[in-house]
């Protein structure tokens, strides 16, 4: 069987980490490589990004695809990672490179459809009482300290997340319950 790269995006407030476990469940022939944008798991130490032509820039340089003729390649994104997945592939087809043979994509919205929030424009405080209410943070309260991190990097992931996206690609859609 043809070799397979499972390229996994994190969601909101996430990292690669998210997926380490999957890897045990692929089958022998299907690689993972968790996907982190700027300031996240292993890419912790820069800076975040705000900006769609930023992020896609760093993603295309960083994420070298193999040729199709060697291995089969799958984009997974879950939430803000669907969106970076689609965002991603299209920017890879406009400018000529290697395109995923899959795009598969998990609790986001539609490209075509505008974000229902704007958690990007809340207060620190109210974005980390709606993260708290969302189970999206522990129970348990954080350290005001750790919170101010949370919130900007949270900040950060729904300015990109919230933005407008456009793109070429067409989708199939399938929906589950």
């Amino acid at each position: 069987m043809m070799p397979v790269d499972l390229y996994c995006f994190h969601h909101a407030g996430g990292s690669s980490l998210f997926f380490r476990e999957w890897a045990k469940h692929l089958p022998a022939h299907w690689q993972l490589h968790g996907i982190d944008l700027p300031g996240r798991g292993t890419k912790a130490g820069m800076q975040s990004l705000r900006d769609w032509d930023e992020a896609l820039s760093h993603l295309s340089s960083s994420t070298q695809l193999q040729p199709r003729s060697e291995r089969l390649c799958v984009f997974f994104g879950h939430s803000l990672g669907g969106m970076v997945a689609y965002k991603l592939a299209d920017h890879l087809a406009k400018h000529a490179l290697t395109t995923p043979d899959l795009l598969c994509l998990s609790g986001c919205r539609a490209p075509s459809i505008p974000s229902a929030t704007q958690y990007s424009k809340l207060t620190d405080s109210d974005l980390l009482t709606t993260l708290y209410h969302l189970d999206m943070l522990p129970k348990h309260r954080l350290t005001k300290d750790v919170e101010a991190v949370v919130a900007a990097m949270f900040k950060d992931d729904f300015m990109l997340a919230e933005q407008p996206v456009s793109t070429d690609i067409t989708l199939t859609m399938l929906r589950s319950n």
